[in-house]
């Protein structure tokens, strides 16, 4: 009994221990003192190390004095931003003098953390909120204050003596100073005191950090907490007046901030009493004031969070004295704690939702309006489209608004108090009435309307009034722009934040404030593309990876995008791009790109300036353009050329076509090359730099001239590239200096660090100049070091030397002038509009928002919007050296006869808007035409109508003899509704203009016909054109009635003119097909029906999608007016649309000429009126010609394709198949020519024909060109042979050594009889790459006497090695995965084994007499068994290749097995966990296999169903090898049987080949279906093996290789694939699958499962060790102490009696003490003492000396 009490006390005294030493942490804080500046550092850091998954430390700016303005961010997914959750935040310390915040928000964190998981309410607040406190805003005049100050001035201001809270931006100044326009010259005088620069205010270092953290967070609630007072302050601090009056200046929310401020005070056990302190009373409102009717504050906080952030926020004013002594700390955090805490919940209250875009499904729409009718304030919803608005309980009607959609009301939403309301959208596109644009303007200004008269605002003459010039305001845009509704005025570009001066203050430092790379290495192309695609794993949601082209070698040309909204282009977002290792020796670029992405991504939301370069720019980095060049470089290189040029040996800073000279290197565009300009052209780069080495020194344009001699070559834009130049240069730590490689070339020396390319040397063709001239991008050339390639420990210096400078030109891009051109009719963009500079001549345009981007250096310009069928715009501006001024155009259209002559040859018959045209006068015309331009024009009939009229066909050529096969064709057709005539007026206008251009030899038209041949049918429905009446909009003909939706085979009574066309197009070769029609504003293309796709999904898409959305688009990018749509019912119709998506109707012409002619069709509806008036047909001719030559000059974009055979003979019935789209096959004339439409890019050609061999091909597709490629198909193989074994080692043998390059033959054993077992391995011989890449097994021959087996995989081995120099689909295989082949797995049966019998079953079992296929048993089954040789070799060659799929090719039947064979005791199949993706493998073989659908069918044997069998279902075993491979080696695993004969006669060994290859290629290709990936350990970076690879659903689990690398196969879908191992924390990921897509990458970095650093396993160790040591000692200790007689020491350390009146003893123990006694002299205080001491050693006593932490902590262990 006594040594149990004592064990248990023991432990208590343990975990007291344990928890004191636990609670000291918790407590430290807890003192009697204010925390300085160092010690408030170092507290926060140790929070965030100590709670990594709820705290996140991060400083949003630096003090004048340059202490960091650090913020806690906390909730329970501190590393990620949740939907949804609202974001709060506490401020303290605003004035320095006023510290009572700084100590109670360092509590509340404190509290916050260590009570998260033991207190619910704490923890459902962090679950459930993301919450920011800053302690400390004013850390300089904190330094200054003195502790017990109660009144005084001390250290209130800043470093700077200016009171913070005076110095945030004013609504009411502004509003007065634009009002009174200068008028009140004393109010303008004072204003300008406190504001030096009108409306921007000065602001400090502290308020632009905190205004631009609230402008770039939406934060939902705040609290700003002051000292001086008790009370709880709510907006507004002043009033419209400005007047100190202390009147009552409520907001539109004043009952909110009302119902905000209670609720602190109602908490605070005196604040709502009023009157607590003796100077400030407040009972009457019980604790709680408006600021102005307190005291006017001009540029407060609160009522810039509210008025500009969205924000609400409330002034706290928690303490009398304003600095009270730090004795009275305790007493103030329990004062306010639950009021803290209370605030904090409000976050909670009012309405929240997300806003969703109807088009894109669940993605929410940024920045939408939320707007609460009776509430002049709107708020924002944030990047998720999420919102929270606070309500006080009631009933409102709330309103969501976005441009581009139509606005949705909610009605009587119902708002309880407690938690919000959710109250979700979803907004359909369509546009805003004039009305609804000005109700929804940006409330930014704050007025009331009964104090302050709205004036007239007169513009300056130098201004007109369509355009609107925003002079670098700041934080916002005037609420009186007109198209506010339309531009996002919100987000934090140039209009909001100086980027240029926030990068000035931000880089002042000696030492950046950022975190720098990782490491600084050279990474081979394998690294970099892995590296790179860690970077987009890691960092998804501000990257997207991609590749722009690919090299000579077919390295692909990566390019890393990174900005907040990665794969769009925001209107008003600047893009940029920098490009490195043109010159493949010149790497130094090449790293620092690297450096540079990851940089940024690290520090996004850490540094606040690198967060809104993020945030404002889109940046491109190309690491590598030359890849190629750069495998051939030599490290350690300082001048020379090895790799400079490309593979195909050419400078590709030569290769550009050049404005002044065509030479040798510029002539003929490199893959690279071509693949560079393309992107130039697609992204609407502002600004670009091109890396290289060999000096040191910023190059600009020009770098030729006409004279092509080393001349200074001024571009028009010299002072902006001297200023790009020189940006670069001042920044660089060295090039400034101007000496570059005084070593190397002694007498180079440039001014400044800066030269002009041409001045320096001359350059034609180089790109720096083709940026220039050929797009908006304004290109120089940095060379970065005196070193081509410096060795790896040099790159340290290079990466310091370069950070600032790279960082600084990109803030270039802010520069300048930028805004949007818009159309004064409908609002829209104006795409393509000129932007022109007055005395530079060079122009840029806009993209397709409207928006533009003009670099310029300070000074004053006159600058002009042009458009062709609008008036141009001009308008003078001053640009300064700050941020970019905006300058929006609004443009209208111009006269008609004036566009008329510029545009369309002056042809007035175009312009004339009497009346229609008669079918009789359309059919005339035509006859008339082709008469008259005889040369050009030809008219056809091409079939008769009901009534007998002529359908007519009018063709127009280029009047040269062309081959009609290489031209593409193209057929405008209208009048297929009955119903309108608009198609056929325009079709007849657009004849006029083609035909004109001809005559004239226009050399637009020329171009556009040059490979083209218009054909043109105005009227096909033309019986019905006398019953149309003009002006009549809705029309009279149903849809269904039209003829345009006749060509269904259900349709009994076809009409003569669909049968007409039916015939054309059987007869007639047409690529394209472009219908007009009318009764809405938008371009159909298929499909017209919902049909279910491969996957039983229903769609309307084909796989050509992306082709007719370049073809819809073509049309609609160039027609301002389809953007708006029509304003009736059918006004949510406009863009691109399916034809699905405007009506479902069966047998509708484009569908029928798409699958039946593989023939592309659009349908552009023009006009919202069926038969508009024919005055408006001029305007609408106008509206249309360049939609319509846009298409035509997309038509000329694509391939010409020529198959023929060895011989050149062309190959009737060719088919061509788009390689990943399963549809998009195409047959072939038998002309063996053809031509395809496709999308710039790269497309991967398949061409196969009966009786040849198919062929494949990468092609590049280019801005309208047409790619001539030519397929030569060889003939099938028809003869095939048996080898013998001596045979077959000798072939393989060639093999490897003519394919040296891509194989590798080795034995993995012997047999029996001492053959070995050779395998040939296909891939790339480099270990490092081959790790990385999944590997496929072929395994034939393991019944010796299956012979055809053996010799396809022969066949195989010679195919793939013939093919892959030849077959770009075999060349991507090969390259991107390990292929090994084991044609002879038996060899000692295969020497017994008989060619030609069938059932033959000699040479079945191996030298042993054993069936290989069942020796494959597990360990326990083979327990004390030898296992045969050849299963011990297969064994363990799968195990060491980590085999993704294995494929056993057999005969005997003609089916598929999959796992398992074991018996099993009932009829059921015995399954495995991959049953649907092995079906889907067993199916993906059946169904390029002729007859193996048919199964067994062929065979005297059961039947399969479909070819496919479970293996327990068809001959069940145990001890197989396809069992084995699944359940040992991890891999899926098919038996394929390929011949209903094990042993054919070698005659039918060729069509066996023939029936099989395609289906072999196939399962190379379905390794790469699914995901891959790598798991590492996200501290050191270094790879984790054998962790656990499991997917929610998949009983399976894979495990990663040495290499730390995995693969799984899987079925399209979405799936949560979990990466773990034991000692690290598991990590989840949703990963989405799709039929197209190969080799998902998932990237898992794991964190250790450390306990104060130490794993868990060795915690435990340790502490029961240490428990047990302790245990030891303690009871020794004790039993010495008994046995001495001591008196214990207990009662000193804190115990006291809990129960006085009860004694516990311990018997023995006292009889003992007794009979002592009676032995010696005593007094009988020592049993006394041992009855204490007993009392002690039981749960009498406790430790009155634990905290109510330690208790807290007690509990937390």
């Amino acid at each position: 009994m006594g040594l149990g009490v004592l064990l248990s006390q023991i432990l208590f005294l343990l975990t007291l221990l344990c928890m004191t030493a636990y609670s000291d942490i918790a407590t430290d804080l807890v003192k009697d003192h204010y925390i300085n500046r160092d010690e408030l550092s170092q507290l926060l850091t140790s929070y965030e190390e100590r709670y990594p998954k709820l705290a996140k430390l991060f400083s949003i700016g630096r003090s004048h004095n340059g202490v960091d303005l650090w913020v806690m961010r906390i909730t329970d997914n501190v590393n990620i931003e949740e939907p949804g959750e609202p974001k709060v935040k506490y401020v303290g310390n605003l004035h320095g003098n006023e510290p009572v915040g700084r100590q109670l928000l360092v509590y509340l964190i404190d509290y916050l953390l260590t009570n998260y998981g033991v207190t619910d309410s704490v923890t459902k607040l962090v679950d459930e909120t993301d919450i920011y406190i800053l302690p400390a805003l004013n850390p300089d005049g904190y330094a200054v204050a003195t502790e017990g100050d109660c009144t005084g001035l001390t250290g209130r201001g800043n470093a700077h003596d200016v009171d913070l809270n005076r110095n945030f931006r004013d609504q009411f100044v502004e509003a007065k100073l634009m009002l009174l326009n200068n008028s009140d010259s004393a109010f303008v005088e004072d204003s300008q005191k406190h504001f030096p620069n009108g409306n921007n205010m000065a602001y400090e270092p502290e308020t632009e950090a905190v205004m631009r953290w609230i402008l770039q967070n939406k934060f939902v609630l705040s609290g700003n907490i002051h000292g001086g007072t008790i009370v709880a302050s709510y907006p507004f601090d002043d009033s419209p007046s400005l007047i100190a009056d202390n009147t009552y200046s409520a907001s539109p929310d004043d009952a909110i901030f009302q119902l905000l401020a209670r609720t602190y005070a109602d908490n605070h056990p005196s604040m709502h009493g009023g009157n607590v302190c003796s100077k400030h009373r407040f009972e009457e409102t019980h604790g709680i004031t408006n600021g102005n009717k307190w005291f006017m504050v001009v540029g407060g906080m609160q009522d810039f969070n509210y008025v500009y952030g969205d924000c609400f926020e409330i002034t706290l004013e928690l303490s009398c004295c304003k600095y009270p002594l730090a004795s009275d700390l305790r007493s103030l955090w329990k004062e306010n704690r639950d009021s803290l805490l209370a605030l904090l919940t409000k976050a909670h209250i009012g309405i929240k939702g997300f806003v969703f875009s109807a088009n894109t499904g669940d993605k929410g729409l940024e920045n939408a309006v939320i707007s609460v009718s009776g509430i002049d304030k709107h708020i924002t919803t944030a990047r998720y489209g999420d919102y929270w608005r606070l309500l006080t309980p009631g009933i409102y009607n709330v309103t969501a608004i976005s441009e581009g959609y139509q606005p949705v009301t909610m009605t009587d939403v119902q708002v309880y108090p407690g938690l919000a309301t959710d109250v979700n959208f979803t907004l359909f596109p369509g546009s805003m009435s004039a009305v609804q644009q000005i109700k929804w303007l940006p409330q930014d200004v704050h007025t009331d309307k009964d104090d302050v008269e709205q004036p007239e605002i007169e513009l300056s003459p130098t201004h007109s009034p369509l355009v609107e010039v925003t002079p670098t305001p700041t934080m916002s845009v005037p609420n009186s722009y007109p198209f506010s509704s339309f531009i996002d005025f919100t987000r934090p570009v140039s209009t909001v934040v100086n980027i240029g001066d926030a990068f000035f203050h931000w880089g002042q430092h000696a030492e950046l404030p950022i975190e720098g790379p990782d490491r600084l290495v050279h990474l081979n192309d394998l690294e970099l593309e892995q590296t790179l695609h860690d970077l987009n794993a890691k960092y998804p949601e501000i990257t997207r990876l991609y590749s722009i082209g690919q090299s000579n070698q077919g390295r692909d040309l990566w390019v890393i995008e990174i900005t907040d909204n990665p794969g769009v282009h925001e209107a008003g977002e600047p893009e940029l791009k920098y490009v490195a290792n043109m010159h493949g020796n010149e790497v130094v670029g090449r790293v620092l790109l690297v450096a540079l992405a990851e940089v940024l991504c690290k520090n996004y939301n850490k540094d606040p300036f690198l967060t809104l370069l993020v945030n404002t720019t889109r940046i491109h980095l190309m690491p590598s353009m030359n890849p190629d060049g750069y495998s051939m470089a030599i490290e350690g290189d300082v001048k020379d050329n090895y790799g400079r040029e490309n593979a195909n040996h050419i400078d590709l800073n030569r290769n550009f076509p050049d404005q002044f000279i065509t030479n040798r290197e510029n002539g003929h565009q490199e893959p690279e090359t071509e693949a560079v300009m393309w992107w130039i052209k697609s992204y609407p780069f502002v600004l670009s730099a091109n890396f290289h080495g060999g000096s040191l020194v910023a190059n600009y344009p020009y770098d030729d001239d006409l004279a092509q001699a080393s001349l200074y070559s001024k571009s028009p834009d010299d002072n902006v590239f001297k200023q790009l130049a020189e940006t670069y240069s001042q920044a660089h730590a060295t090039m400034h200096l101007g000496h570059p490689c005084p070593e190397i070339y002694p007498k180079e020396h440039f001014l400044d660090g800066i030269t002009n390319g041409a001045a320096w040397y001359n350059v034609a063709g180089g790109m720096q100049d083709w940026n220039y001239i050929n797009s908006n991008c304004f290109e120089i050339t940095v060379e970065l070091g005196c070193v081509k390639y410096p060795h790896a420990i040099e790159l340290p210096k290079y990466w310091k030397q370069n950070e600032y400078s790279l960082l600084a030109l990109m803030t270039e891009v802010h520069k300048g002038v930028f805004g949007f051109v818009l159309d004064s009719e409908t609002g829209q963009p104006v795409r393509d509009a000129t932007i022109s500079v007055n005395g530079i001549s060079h122009n840029i345009t806009s993209a397709k928002d409207g928006d533009y981007w003009r670099l310029l250096v300070p000074g004053r310009y006159d600058i002009t919007a042009s458009k062709a069928g609008y008036k141009s715009v001009s308008t003078q501006v001053t640009v300064t050296n700050g941020a970019a001024i905006m300058v929006n155009f609004t443009l209208e259209e111009s006269s008609i006869d004036i566009w008329s002559d510029y545009y369309d040859f002056g042809l007035r018959r175009n312009i004339n808007g009497d009346s229609y045209m008669s079918a009789s006068q359309i059919n005339e015309l035509l006859h008339q035409l082709a008469s008259e331009y005889a040369s050009f024009a030809s008219i056809n009939v091409i079939g008769y109508s009901s009534h007998g009229e002529q359908i007519l066909e009018l063709v127009i050529t280029n009047g040269i003899t062309t081959e009609k096969s290489s031209q593409s064709q193209v057929l405008f057709i209208s009048g297929l509704q009955a119903d309108n005539l608009v198609g056929a007026e325009m079709l007849i206008r657009m004849i006029r203009h083609l035909l004109k251009g001809l005559e004239i030899s226009d050399s637009t038209i020329l171009s556009l016909l040059s490979n083209t041949r218009i054909h043109v049918v105005p009227l096909v429905n033309i019986d019905s054109v006398a019953n149309i009446l003009p002006s009549q909009c809705v029309g009279t003909e149903e849809p269904q009635n039209s003829m345009e939706n006749q060509f269904d085979d259900a349709i009994e009574v076809v009409p003569p003119e669909v049968r007409s066309l039916q015939y054309y197009f059987n007869h007639t070769s047409i690529d394209l097909v472009i219908s007009l029609s009318s009764g809405g504003m938008y371009v159909r293309y298929p499909l017209s029906m919902v049909v279910r796709n491969s996957l039983g999904e229903k769609t309307y898409k084909t796989e050509d999608e992306a082709t007719f959305r370049l073809l819809a688009s073509a049309y609609v990018d160039k027609n301002t007016k389809m953007a708006t749509g029509c304003d009736d019912i059918n006004g949510k119709l406009r863009g691109s649309l399916h034809g699905a998506e405007v009506q479902e109707i069966r047998g509708s012409l484009m569908d029928y000429l798409y699958y039946s002619h593989s023939v592309f069709m659009i349908d552009a509806s023009i006009s919202c009126c069926k038969s508009p008036p024919a005055n408006q047909l001029p305007r609408l001719w106008q509206a249309n010609l360049e939609p319509l030559l846009n298409v035509i000059a997309i038509a000329t974009q694509g391939v010409y394709l020529m198959v023929t055979d060895e011989n050149q003979q062309p190959i009737p019935n060719a088919v061509l198949h788009l390689v990943g789209d399963e549809h998009t096959f195409q047959q072939l004339p038998t002309s063996g020519i053809t031509r395809r439409i496709l999308p710039v890019g790269q497309h991967q050609l398949l061409v196969s024909a009966p009786g040849y061999e198919a062929l494949s091909k990468l092609v590049t597709i280019k801005d309208h060109k047409m790619e001539s490629q030519k397929f030569v198909l060889p003939s099938e193989i028809t003869v095939l042979s048996y080898h013998s074994y001596d045979d077959m080692v000798a072939e393989m043998i060639s093999i490897a050594q003519k394919c040296y390059n891509i194989t590798h033959l080795y034995s993995i054993g012997e047999s029996t009889q001492g053959h070995d077992l050779w395998v040939l391995k296909f891939g790339t011989l480099s270990e490092e790459v081959a790790q990385a890449q999944p590997a496929v097994q072929f395994v034939s021959g393991i019944h010796g006497n299956n012979l055809l087996g053996k010799e396809m995989l022969f066949q195989f081995s010679k195919w793939l090695c013939d093919r892959y120099s030849k077959d770009y689909r075999i060349f991507k295989l090969i390259e991107t995965t390990q292929i090994h082949i084991l044609p002879m797995a038996n060899p000692d049966g295969l020497l017994k084994a008989e060619p030609g019998f069938c059932d033959s079953k000699t040479g079945l079992e191996n030298g042993h007499g054993v069936d290989l296929d069942t020796s494959f048993l597990g360990d326990f089954e083979m327990a004390n068994i030898t296992r045969e040789p050849e299963t011990e070799a297969i064994m363990e060659w799968t195990k060491n290749n980590n085999f993704i799929l294995s494929i056993n090719l057999r005969a005997g039947s003609m089916l598929i097995t999959i796992p398992f064979n074991e018996p099993n005791i009932t009829d059921q199949p015995h399954r495995t966990g991959d049953d649907p993706v092995l079906r889907n493998l067993a199916h993906a073989y059946i169904k390029l296999h002729p007859t193996l659908a048919s199964g067994t069918a062929y065979c005297q044997a059961n039947k399969s169903a479909g070819g496919l069998l479970d293996g327990s279902m068809w001959r069940p075993r145990n001890g197989s090898l396809q069992d084995w491979s699944y359940t040992y080696g991890k891999s899926l695993a098919l038996d394929v049987y390929l011949s209903c004969c094990g042993n054919p006669e070698s005659w039918e060994l060729a069509n066996h080949w023939q029936e099989n290859h395609e289906s072999l290629i196939t399962m190379i290709q379905q390794v790469h279906h699914g995901i891959g990936g790598i798991v590492k350990d996200s501290h050191s970076g270094e790879v984790i093996v054998h962790a656990r690879i499991t997917i929610d659903g998949i009983p399976t689990v894979t495990v990663t290789t040495d290499s730390g690398y995995f693969w799984r196969v899987l079925l399209p879908g979405t799936y949560f694939v979990q990466a773990s191992l034991e000692g690290y924390h598991s990590m989840t990921k949703t990963v989405v699958v799709t039929s197209s897509s190969e080799d998902v990458p998932v990237l898992f970095e794991l964190e250790k499962d450390l306990f104060f650093g130490v794993s868990p396993k060795m915690v435990v160790t340790i502490v029961a060790s240490a428990m047990i040591i302790v245990v030891i000692a303690l009871i020794t200790l004790i039993v010495t102490q008994a046995k001495r007689g001591r008196r214990s020491k207990f009662s000193r350390d804190g115990f006291h009696r809990l129960m006085e009146n009860e004694e516990y003893y311990d018997d023995d123990y006292m009889n003992s003490c007794h009979k002592n006694m009676k032995r010696r002299p005593h007094s009988g205080e020592e049993c006394r003492e041992m009855d204490t001491t007993q009392k002690l050693l039981t749960d009498e006593y406790h430790d009155d000396s634990s905290s109510e932490d330690e208790t807290h902590f007690t509990k937390t262990v």
